[in-house]
């Protein structure tokens, strides 16, 4: 199995990676501000001097995809494959439109359909927490969309005067006995709150065996309310799809 670079352009920013046999490596997170050269230096560094590898690129940010595709293009001297919703999936998708949802929450649910199996919910911890939901029929059925913790945190000290941004963590006394850790018990409490509710619901809708998987920059920290803790889903499951495509490319051709 040959490397792969692999582009996930998210709201929050853009993660590169080479990835070899579901392993990530070299992991670069660069500004969505990024200029053409800073990404042509990304692309060429991950390359490490050897033939360029072929790439996959998946972007929830239209504004921005251009620039990486025509670098990555650039580079490997052949297109990246793009993630979209026409790809072979594990699942089908139950989502309308089809194409509004987010390439991000599809390929997060192709690596977590294939390493933990159906049904299985991804809490996807970025801008917003994505919660998307696949059931025992191999059913991409949607889920829920709340803002996330780092944007309910910038929101609060946004519209107050005194209040800081805190970064999600437990917090250290309940009730918090100073301003900080007021704050960090408030939000982080809340987001155990809403993660146990929605776990709660998607338990209903979709049987007591569901497998909740955590994603995303924040994840570590909610970790001990998950079955799995992931931090490289959605570049895994961009990974399994390549293969799958390359694979059946590879077959046609033999034909």
């Amino acid at each position: 199995m040959t490397s792969l670079i692999a582009v996930d352009i998210g709201n929050s920013g853009v993660k590169a990676a080479v990835i070899q046999a579901h392993q990530v490596r070299h992991l670069r997170r660069l500004s969505l501000r990024a200029s053409e050269s800073t990404i042509h230096r990304c692309i060429q560094s991950l390359c490490e001097g050897s033939k360029p590898y072929p790439s996959v690129l998946s972007s929830v940010v239209p504004a921005v995809t251009s620039r990486w595709e025509k670098s990555l293009q650039k580079i490997a001297d052949c297109s990246p494959l793009l993630i979209t919703f026409r790809l072979p999936y594990r699942f089908q998708i139950c989502y309308e439109p089809v194409e509004s949802v987010g390439s991000d929450r599809l390929v997060a649910c192709e690596a977590a359909v294939r390493l933990y199996g159906v049904p299985v919910a991804v809490f996807s911890f970025g801008t917003a927490l994505a919660i998307s939901a696949v059931d025992r029929n191999y059913r991409f059925i949607g889920g829920f969309l709340f803002p996330g913790y780092s944007v309910a945190s910038r929101a609060l000290s946004a519209s107050t005067a005194l209040l800081k941004k805190i970064p999600p963590r437990a917090p250290s006394e309940l009730p918090g006995s100073s301003t900080a850790n007021g704050i960090s018990s408030g939000l982080y409490q809340g987001f155990v709150g809403v993660i146990l509710r929605y776990q709660t619901l998607l338990k209903h809708h979709l049987g007591e065996e569901v497998k909740f998987v955590a994603t995303g920059g924040d994840a570590i920290s909610f970790a001990p309310l998950f079955s799995f803790t992931n931090e490289h889903l959605t570049l895994l499951g961009m990974e399994y799809l390549f293969y799958e495509i390359d694979a059946g490319r590879r077959a046609g051709d033999r034909k």
